[in-house]
Formats: C-alpha cells, structure tokens, sequence
C-alpha cells in the first residue's frame, strides 16, 4: 500500500493555476498534496517552478529517500538548452548532441533523461506534464501514464515535445545551424502550428489556466494516478 509520495518537475507539478486577467496567471488553492492527504497519503512536492527535466532529476538525486513512489512530471526537453542569465534565459553554449531534425533532437534529450532517471534505482511514476513522453526511449523499469496532460483532457489531442514557440524556434536556430540541416524558418512552420494549436486547447478550456492545468485538470490527473499506484 502506497503511504508516501514524492512529486517531481515543474510548475504543472507544483500547484493547479487560474486565469486572470490580461492573459496573467495565479497559483490556485488545489496541490496534489491536498488531494493524496485526503486520501490519507502523505505526498512532499519538490518540483521547481521553471525548472527544466535536468532540474528534476537533481531533486530526485537530493530527495529520493524513503518515499514509497516518486511521481515524475516530464516538462518540454527544449527547456533544458537554456540557461538563466541574470533576469532571463538564453541558449546554453554547449553543442548540442547530433540529430536529424528537431523531434529526434528532443527524443535524444529525453532518452538520456530517462535513463538517468532510471539509474537513480527508485519507483518511479513518468507522466507527460505539458508535452508527450517519448515512449520508445523509456526504460521498462519505468512506469508511465499513457497519455499527456492535455490528452488525458482532450483525447482526440496529439500531443507532441513543445511548449512555447519562441524558447522552441531559438533552439531550431541553433540546431539547424550545427546539424546542417540546411533549413529556413518556413520549415519552422510545422512545429509552430503545432504549439499554437496546444496552446488554444489550453487558452480557451475551464481545464486549464493560460498555459498550466486548473483545478478540473488536477481531480482528473490525481484519479488517473490513484489507478496505477
């Protein structure tokens, strides 16, 4: 019987969100810590808000003792090329690993997560947060959810690596550049129809807040949760 839970990732993980006016956001009053306590399951919530995939698996490394399960909120892999320069964030210097296009770039990242995330020996929980999980990359130690976020909301949806168009595109640049591959920003488009699309789910949906999930999104993941541990 699961007693003790510990919750990783981002801000998708830390807390449910509202919208407010002029395209703002507000932390709502429901965390998962709330909803396993009424469940009589303790659950310490050390996801980072911002924090990149390479972020979580840092917290797991300081916080993976004596929990039962360590649910594992996957955020977009693009984040993780960033790094924070006083008040904002550019692309990390460092060469970016060898790939074909963009979505391969992304399944590289993720499977170097994954495997990561596996090494730590510990039950682990994998769920697509605000962008898909690369099913064929994960570890068979490793349990997951099925769906992202946003399908387990909007089950026609596909969901796909990506989270805002400008960290996104800025990231094509440079891989473009580096890989060669020769491309122009209209081949941009693909991915950028893709975001837009995701993001007018969220924005026009009582789900969802601006770009996080909102209190219906949260009930609906916990029980999906509770049916798995």
């Amino acid at each position: 019987m699961t007693k003790k839970v510990a919750i990783f990732g981002d801000s998708w993980a830390y807390s449910s969100f509202k919208k407010m006016p002029n395209m703002q956001e507000d932390e709502d009053v429901l965390t998962f810590q709330i909803l396993f306590d009424d469940v009589g399951i303790t659950a310490d919530n050390y996801a980072i808000p911002g924090g990149s995939n390479l972020d979580t698996l840092q917290q797991l490394k300081k916080y993976k003792d004596n929990y039962d399960i360590h649910i594992v909120f996957q955020t977009d892999p693009v984040r993780q090329n960033f790094v924070k320069d006083k008040s904002r964030y550019i692309l990390d210097r460092v060469e970016l690993p060898k790939a074909t296009n963009l979505d391969n770039l992304c399944e590289i990242q993720l499977g170097n997560f994954y495997q990561k995330l596996n090494n730590l020996d510990v039950s682990v929980l994998l769920i697509g947060g605000c962008t898909k999980l690369c099913f064929e990359r994960v570890p068979k130690q490793i349990k997951t959810l099925p769906e992202s976020w946003t399908e387990l909301m909007v089950p026609e949806f596909n969901d796909h690596y990506y989270y805002w168009v400008d960290d996104t595109i800025k990231l094509f640049n440079k891989a473009n550049i580096e890989n060669k591959w020769k491309l122009s920003l209209s081949d941009f488009f693909v991915y950028e129809k893709k975001i837009l699309e995701k993001n007018h789910i969220w924005q026009t949906s009582t789900d969802f807040s601006w770009c996080h999930a909102a209190i219906p999104a949260y009930i609906k993941m916990f029980n999906k949760i509770m049916e798995v541990i």
